[in-house]
């Protein structure tokens, strides 16, 4: 099976200018994305399937110079080549699998420097990503199974982690980004079970766990930062180690 997708964003922001500028954007950016997937499947002997991926993406970020301010992320391409592998097994009520997956994001980005005199910074940081995963579901009885899951996964920071640096109009803040940002490291596990009652009722009850060593998110400081277009509050991308655990419940009903 081979996908191909292109999404084109044409984005603008605006803002109350002053000297009849209010009609200019204060954020205009051009963005196009390419992906690309080729996946394949075989049969294997004693019910083993085997699924074979390859993935690769293309990024290219361009700011419109109309808006007279300094861009909140820098222009930008991105490339993200990758691939995974994953054996599945369906022996009568008892289905597992096993997967892993390899990316390599790389950046050529040119950032607007921070200090002055203002001055273009050309840098490529890139990212080696591996992610694991197992999982097994079993059919307890017709319309009635438990299934559970383990998985570890590393994701590399995006553009606006690592180099926004300004005024961001969607939540009114100043956001810096920090270049020295690594990649996220998760470890997941997660137990479910579900059933099905007269092809009417769905109930389904879930409880999961994880640690994320290195878990990248925006901090809010005790300062506000000082413009001539006001007092904004600032936020800084920082990262921590962290824990999300909880537990859902579904309950549907199809009249």
């Amino acid at each position: 099976r081979l996908t191909y997708a292109l999404q084109m964003n044409d984005r603008k922001e605006f803002d109350v200018r002053r000297s009849g500028r209010t009609d200019l954007p204060a954020l205009s950016m051009q963005k196009l994305t390419n992906i690309g997937k080729a996946t394949y499947e075989i049969g294997l002997a004693n019910k083993l399937k085997l699924k074979l991926g390859a993935i690769g993406e293309l990024q290219n970020n361009q700011n419109n110079p109309e808006t007279g301010i300094l861009p909140l992320i820098p222009n930008y391409s991105s490339f993200q080549p990758g691939g995974f592998l994953i054996f599945k097994r369906t022996k009568k009520k008892f289905h597992s699998e096993v997967g892993v997956r390899y990316d390599y994001k790389v950046f050529d980005v040119k950032a607007i420097s921070k200090s002055v005199p203002r001055t273009i910074e050309h840098e490529s940081p890139s990212f080696h990503n591996v992610n694991l995963m197992a999982g097994a579901n079993y059919d307890i009885k017709k319309k009635m199974k438990v299934n559970i899951s383990l998985g570890y996964v590393e994701r590399a920071p995006d553009i606006n982690e690592l180099y926004s640096n300004g005024l961001h109009q969607g939540v009114s803040g100043i956001e810096e980004g920090d270049k020295n940002i690594q990649s996220e490291k998760s470890y997941k596990a997660l137990l479910s079970y579900e059933v099905q009652i007269k092809n009417r009722f769905f109930f389904q009850a879930l409880g999961y766990y994880q640690f994320v060593k290195d878990f990248i998110y925006l901090q809010p400081q005790d300062s506000f930062r000082l413009t001539i277009r006001g007092a904004y509050p600032l936020y800084l991308y920082k990262q921590t180690d962290a824990v999300i655990y909880g537990s859902d419940f579904l309950l549907t009903y199809e009249p």
